[in-house]
This record gives C-alpha cells, structure tokens and sequence, in this order.
C-alpha cells in the first residue's frame, strides 16, 4: 500500500511521495481540523442501503442507492458528550434519502480505505447533513424543521471524523484502513465541500422518488386503507392491503446490534 499523508492541525504535510492521495487533497482542498482530537462516538440500529441506479451523472462516489431506515432499528450516531454539537445536534438520525457513499474521486478508490463504502455509516450520516442542507437553502419546510439546520459548515467536517473513528473502533478495521480518516475527514471540509454546502437550487434533485418511497413501505411492513366496494350494490369494506411491491435489490446492510 502506498505510504499515507498525515493531516494535521493547520496543515497538510508529510505528502510522501506526491501521488494519488497529494492529487486527491489539490482537487477537494485541505483544511485545518485536529483529528486525532475528535472523540469516538456510538453507532446504534442499522444501515440499510438499496441500488436505485448507476449513478452515472456523478464523477464520485459508486452509484444512486437509497437509505433506508427500518423502523425500530433506524440508524443513529451517537455523539461524545465532548464532542462539539450544536443544539439538537447530540444524536444524528437520517431520514429516507439518495447518498453515493463516500464521494472520493474514482481514481484514488482502489488505494485502500478510500473506497466508497469503506466507511459506510459514516458516509451515510454526512450525506444526510447536506441533503438536508440543501433543501433548507431552498426553504423547504420540513428541512428547517431538522436539527441539522443549526449546524454551520465546519460541524459537518467534525462529525466526519467523529463517524469514521467510530466505524473503526466498533468494527475493529485494520489500522492502515482507518488511518485514511485522518486525510478524509479534512478534505470535507474544502472549497468543493463548502460550495455544496451553500448550493441553493439543488432541493429537488434530493426529493425521494414515489417509487422509491414505496421501497421504504415495502421493506418496513407499510400497509395502507382501501375501502372495497362490492359487487352489486353490496356493503363497501375497509381492508388493509400491502404496500405495492417495487423491483430493487439490496446490496448491504451494516448492523450494530451486538457492536
């Protein structure tokens, strides 16, 4: 494996040699965030994620897939007492939305730990905060109604961290796989990143297709009230039926019961 770049507070350094993971800091930018100070926190429930499409559109990232939280056993992170939350912002708990995974350049996710779901739950969690972002840029009302919108920019990089130290301490990941956190988890918080951020317009692209919606019904047990009306003038009846059953195929479930 190739030798990793150190990030550390208030600098990027230690690039040996410059290769991929230099290119990778120059495209997304670098910032300042200690990493090493940022506390573990506590993932509980599941990561449910399902295939929706190729994901084409995007240059980063490994395809659309749907979150979904299953009801009873929804994902949430758990933040450290020391950690530095804002108001709200104590536990995260996303709702039913499209994420990509990591958004890492495809041409540095073959060096390990920078694929797109090598730290999964932590992926999903940071996703959730822009879409929600995005849509509270564009006033949407159930957006402004989410914790998350107290959040400013740099929250977001911290919870970064936060996530993926998480994931490999409750997962155990190998050391040379979790220390790609430390270069991660400040590139999130570069120009491309914060742009995102502050992207007005982007709100409808994040809406959650009917279809895909009923992906989140069918896998939870949602049934939903029809009144049938009989033959003949008969007395009408109010049954419960199934949700209607979409084609979609799930590719991962990550739990963290016994974690």
């Amino acid at each position: 494996a190739p030798p990793f770049l150190v990030a550390t507070y208030g600098a990027c350094a230690m690039l040996r040699p410059i290769g991929y993971l230099a290119a990778l800091l120059v495209v997304t930018g670098c910032t300042s965030l200690d990493y090493n100070a940022v506390p573990v926190g506590r993932f509980e429930g599941s990561a449910l994620v399902v295939w929706v499409g190729p994901g084409d559109e995007d240059t980063s990232g490994d395809g659309k897939f749907l979150y979904v939280p299953r009801t009873g056993d929804e994902l949430e992170f758990f933040r450290d007492a020391s950690a530095e939350a804002s108001t709200g912002n104590e536990v995260i708990r996303p709702g039913p939305f499209y994420t990509n995974g990591g958004s890492i350049p495809r041409f540095v996710q073959n060096i390990r730990g920078f694929n797109a779901w090598a730290f999964g739950p932590a992926y999903i969690i940071h996703d959730w905060l822009f879409v929600v972002r995005k849509c509270a840029n564009d006033g949407d009302p159930n957006a402004l109604n989410q914790p998350n919108v107290r959040m400013d920019f740099r929250e977001t990089g911290l919870i970064m961290a936060e996530t993926i130290k998480t994931v490999s301490a409750q997962y155990d990941l190998a050391p040379e796989t979790g220390q790609a956190g430390s270069i991660i988890a400040p590139v999130t918080l570069g120009p491309i990143s914060r742009a995102l951020w502050e992207q007005t317009g982007a709100c409808p692209a994040q809406q959650v297709a009917p279809e895909h919606l009923a992906i989140v019904d069918e896998i939870n047990g949602v049934g939903f009230d029809a009144i049938i009306v009989a033959p003949d003038d008969g007395p009408s009846t109010l049954e419960t039926l199934a949700a209607p059953k979409p084609s979609y195929v799930i590719v991962g479930t990550i739990d963290f019961a016994e974690r």
